[in-house]
């Protein structure tokens, strides 16, 4: 089953299950990760500095490398 196909379907109507961020991170390699959130990010993730909630500012923003780092020091 891949992403897409994930998120179709209700659980409630016996659809799939929908993942967390954290198990949809974890089914993917590094290099995927990278990918996705860009190598900053995902390294800073993957050693539990920030969490999904801390990428995305109170607007819905993302917010840059530079502003996690300074707000998780």
């Amino acid at each position: 089953m891949n992403y897409l196909s994930s998120l179709t379907g209700s659980p409630a109507d016996g659809g799939p299950q929908r993942d967390s961020f954290a198990q949809f991170l974890a089914r993917h390699t590094t290099t995927q990760q990278d990918a996705m959130l860009g190598k900053g990010r995902a390294e800073l993730y993957r050693i539990g500095t920030i969490t999904f909630a801390d990428l995305i500012g109170q607007r819905e923003q993302t917010l840059t490398l530079a502003e996690l780092r300074a707000a998780n020091h």
